[in-house]
């Protein structure tokens, strides 16, 4: 009877060793490792994950026996990863200390497969779950109408059509009701960030989340750096006069982090340029003179985001013009148009400003010239008001 036992009980202390140290063990079996659209097999599989926009391998395995694993320290915190290899698609996991168990998948459908053996894992299981409880209900609604019709209503191609896309509406509306439903009930675990920004936006325009959910988000799950990222994706699509900006940071020349909300309490004029854009320059005397006729009295500052991608050149250009002082400061990700504050912002092209209030709302767009002098003449003046 010992000896029966041994096995699970070293799997299990192998487990608390494993959170106890921040260490992770990946294991994953497939059914097929055929790949969909290529010939040939699955040999080796990638764990990634994403940074500023990219897909970063973290670490490869072989495929033996069609099974793979991985094994390393785990993230501060809870991080959605993929691992990939496949023609098609990739298998979600979450990347926490402890055991993690692929289920026995298809290497044809690697999206499909489900994970579990750490909470978010299985929090993100119990969401796939629900999902193909719901497909199952919408097919059966679908046969179940279909049955329901006469002959003469089945030969009549467009008033079946009709009936599919009424069904189709309503299977709809209860995925998003399940869905919404889901997140409410597991706010505590990172993973409803993850579904809010993945499934939810799909289904809701980014002020109906930011009203319904953002609220109830607990403290704890506020602190995930996922929430920073879906805070701003909501803001984004909510961006209009009145409305919370998305923050952004960046390097300055220096090297330093800064980021927008660090300059809550003063009036920030968010200027995107571009060492290259003349434009951009030409906007150098007016906002030096807005710096000016402001003073300390409004509390107004600029953050200049280069949208440069050679730093000698965002450098050079700042100290040319002579752009640098305690009120101008200036950043940079050095990505090009790939910053992922345009894609924030929505911007297309530079110069492009965006005007703060003290309380990170949005002001004003596109102030330049003279415009935004007698804007800024009217904030030293109290004359316009905020938030």
């Amino acid at each position: 009877m010992r000896i029966r036992y041994a096995l699970p009980l070293l799997l299990f202390t192998a487990s608390l060793a494993a959170n106890a140290q921040g260490q992770f063990v990946i294991k994953g079996t497939m059914l097929s490792d055929s790949l969909c659209y290529s010939k040939g097999t699955v040999r080796k599989v990638y764990l990634t994950h994403e940074v500023n926009s990219q897909e970063v391998v973290v670490d490869s395995a072989y495929v033996t026996n069609k099974q793979f694993a991985f094994k390393g320290t785990a993230p501060a915190v809870m991080t959605p990863y993929a691992i990939t290899g496949f023609d098609n698609g990739a298998v979600q996991v979450f990347l926490e200390p402890g055991n993690i168990v692929i289920q026995p998948f298809s290497a044809k459908f690697p999206a499909q497969a489900k994970v579990k053996g750490t909470p978010a894992n299985n929090t993100f299981f119990e969401y796939q779950e629900l999902s193909e409880q719901m497909d199952r209900k919408g097919r059966e609604r679908m046969d179940s109408v279909k049955a329901g019709l006469s002959l003469a209503v089945l030969a009549n191609k467009m008033a079946v059509q009709s009936y599919q896309k009424s069904v189709i509406s309503a299977n709809n509306f209860a995925l998003q009701a399940a869905t919404m439903r889901f997140v409410c009930q597991h706010l505590e675990s990172p993973v409803s960030l993850y579904i809010m920004k993945n499934h939810l936006l799909q289904y809701f325009k980014p002020d109906i989340i930011e009203e319904q959910l953002f609220n109830a988000v607990p403290a704890d799950t506020r602190k995930h750096p996922m929430y920073k990222q879906l805070l701003n994706i909501v803001r984004s699509g909510n961006m209009q006069i009145g409305k919370p900006a998305p923050d952004v940071e960046g390097q300055t020349p220096d090297g330093k982090t800064v980021s927008l909300s660090q300059l809550r309490g003063k009036y920030v004029l968010l200027d995107f340029w571009a060492s290259w854009c003349v434009p951009c320059r030409r906007e150098f005397p007016f906002i030096k003179q807005a710096l000016k006729v402001t003073g300390d009295k409004a509390q107004f500052v600029v953050l200049s985001y280069s949208i440069d991608s050679k730093k000698n050149e965002w450098t050079d250009c700042i100290t040319k013009n002579k752009l640098a002082n305690e009120d101008w400061k200036h950043i940079s990700t050095l990505k090009g148009w790939d910053s992922e504050a345009l894609k924030l912002y929505n911007i297309t092209t530079v110069p492009c400003t965006i005007l703060i209030s003290p309380k990170g709302n949005v002001l004003g767009f596109d102030l330049r010239g003279e415009q935004l002098l007698n804007t800024v003449k009217r904030l030293k003046n109290g004359e316009l008001s905020h938030d």
